[in-house]
């Protein structure tokens, strides 16, 4: 083997090198992308879930006092800025 077949051989090693390290990054970043949506689909069941209880508080009260209006509409609030 000649040298030239020697820095041949180096530069195809390297260019197999960084073609797996950007397939690297691109699984990475596709994983990233994937968890992202994971978590905002999470994110929107949870929100979901205060909806559905807001909505259950807010039709047991529609004939309350004043008081438990005020009441509902505060614990509304935390409920919604957690």
């Amino acid at each position: 083997m000649s040298k030239q077949d020697a820095y041949f051989q180096k530069i195809e090693a390297e260019i197999e090198e960084q073609t797996a390290r950007m397939q690297l990054l691109k699984a990475n970043a596709k994983k990233m992308i994937a968890e992202g949506k994971i978590g905002a689909y999470e994110e929107a069941e949870k929100l979901e879930k205060k909806i559905k209880k807001a909505k259950k508080i807010l039709i047991n009260f529609k004939d309350s006092s004043k008081d438990a209006w005020q009441n509902l509409t505060n614990s509304i609030k935390d409920m919604f800025s957690k």
